[in-house]
């Protein structure tokens, strides 16, 4: 198993999922037809896919509506992209991000799995075309916030075809600002982010 950083990887494994968090990570597939290897990376951003370094500081922001949530992405090589302009594809990989405290338990609101298209993206990686919005229990956030949080992406192609992720970040909060919901015909608001 190849490791770099916290984050572990392996080819041509079988998946092995551990319900505790804290068994090693390992991806399943083989080579896709031009010989590459089944890959898949988590990251942020709330449209275009942005990487994350093991232990860097990453915003939980708190929603208009209560509640906070991370923005988590994903972009993987070696796997069927399937429609990146159709929601529930029947051809889609299916993609699922998790969240757990430092003790190993998660922390998502456990939302389904997105079944969406990938499209392409920068040195040959396929991307998702935005990020997703993965809400945390609210009653466990002070748990979070100034705390180390392991997060994790599980993909699956139309094939069967799988490859998992995860990263430990240091989550820090982004408090709403009251009042801004941005300009009156900007559309649908999911909050004021601050960088």
């Amino acid at each position: 198993m190849a490791r770099q950083g916290d984050r572990k990887l392996s080819k041509y494994s079988i998946f092995i999922y551990f319900i505790s968090g804290v068994g090693p990570v390992a991806c399943s597939g083989s080579p896709d037809a031009s010989g590459g290897d089944v890959t898949v990376q988590l990251g942020t951003g709330t449209v275009d896919y942005e990487s994350i370094t093991a232990d860097q500081p990453l915003p939980l922001y708190e929603g208009p509506q209560g509640g906070h949530h991370f923005f988590l992405h994903a972009r993987m090589m070696g796997m069927v992209p399937g429609d990146p302009g159709s929601n529930d594809g029947p051809n889609n990989p299916t993609t699922r991000f998790q969240v757990f405290d430092d003790r190993g338990n998660r922390v998502d609101t456990e939302a389904r799995p997105h079944r969406r298209g990938y499209r392409p993206g920068g040195g040959g990686w396929l991307e998702l075309p935005s990020g997703r919005i993965v809400v945390v229990v609210e009653s466990l956030v002070g748990t979070l916030i100034d705390h180390r949080v392991r997060l994790r992406v599980d993909v699956q192609d139309a094939e069967g075809t799988s490859a998992t992720d995860e990263v430990w970040i240091n989550a820090y909060e982004v408090p709403l600002i009251p009042g801004d919901a941005g300009p009156d015909d900007a559309g649908p608001s999911i909050g004021t982010i601050t960088r």
